[in-house]
């Protein structure tokens, strides 16, 4: 074993070793030791807590209020989408017809204005 281990340590180092050795470590409890002068985790006055809490802790976390805020958002641009659809729907569908005669109308006499003017050119 002494062999192999003499023999790494005289080839350069690969770069997956190098960055092995500088990876960052999660740190562990392994060793740790309180500090002498810390209080008992429950053992600190209320007034303490509130110093080291910022005050009280907030009832709703930030991430439901930013969900349920985003929630309300699209809800209400999708309400307003239906309300613009439903607001301009037309009472009934009769106009389509009339727009139908109307156009046919209007190609008709287009049609008869060109026939005129060949009638014209041919004479």
């Amino acid at each position: 074993g002494s062999s192999s281990s003499s023999s790494a340590a005289a080839r350069p180092m690969e770069t997956w070793e190098e960055v092995e050795l500088h990876r960052p470590k999660a740190p562990t409890l392994e060793g740790y030791v309180k500090p002498a002068g810390a209080p008992e985790q429950f053992d600190i006055p209320r007034e303490q807590y509130h110093q080291f809490m910022l005050g009280k802790p907030a009832r709703y976390s930030v991430e439901l209020r930013n969900f349920l805020m985003g929630l309300a958002v699209v809800s209400f641009c999708f309400a307003e989408f239906a309300f613009t659809i439903y607001k301009l729907k037309p009472d009934d569908m009769d106009w389509i017809d009339e727009e139908r005669q109307r156009a046919a109308a209007a190609k008709a006499r287009i049609e008869a204005k060109i026939a005129a003017k060949e009638g014209k050119t041919a004479e």
